[in-house]
């Protein structure tokens, strides 16, 4: 089991301007140390879970759930973060919220409206930009370079890397020439 009471502690710690979090208006957070979910992380707009991989403690962060007549089970943003890294994660999720946020407009409504990849975006960009840069250079060193996957497709789309690699795979073992 994960230790979330050092998790709480590390989001107080981070978010304690009161006048911030007033202005936040209604998040329900909610966190689950163990996949038993006696928190019911699944459920929060914000839900954390705490697992144990090979070890080490990290935590999944899923967005967009809710157990009011509105009910929905929150969705995986991505992959588990380091435990330290919690607080500013959630940080990251709320500074794409408060200037998306419409007057009035609850932190699950303004998730429904922009949907999930603006706060992915916001969480895992850097990541991402980082490794699509990584084998651009490459490419351009002369290594051979496949790209595979939706996701990673959209990423050499989204920072204009169409023209710098080899392949893409189509799946199905097929394979275009990119170019």
């Amino acid at each position: 089991a994960a230790s979330s009471i050092s998790i709480a502690k590390q989001i107080n710690e981070k978010f304690n301007d009161l006048d911030y979090l007033y202005d936040l208006g209604e998040i329900k957070l909610k966190m689950s140390g163990c996949i038993n979910a006696c928190g019911h992380h699944h459920v929060g707009h914000i839900g954390i879970l705490g697992v144990d991989k090979k070890g080490e403690e990290v935590y999944q962060i899923q967005l967009g759930g809710s157990a009011a007549e509105d009910a929905s089970i929150a969705k995986i943003i991505g992959p588990a973060i380091a435990k330290e890294e919690v607080a500013n994660t959630l940080e990251k999720i709320l500074n794409v919220y408060t200037p998306q946020r419409e007057t009035g407009e609850r932190f699950i409504d303004t998730y429904r409206r922009i949907g999930i990849e603006p706060f992915k975006h916001a969480v895992y960009g850097a990541g991402t930009k980082a490794v699509a840069d990584a084998v651009a250079e490459s490419t351009e060193n002369g290594a051979f370079s496949l790209v595979g996957g939706g996701d990673s497709v959209a990423a050499v789309n989204q920072f204009g890397y169409d023209d710098k690699v080899s392949y893409i795979s189509t799946g199905g073992g097929a394979m275009m020439s990119w170019s």
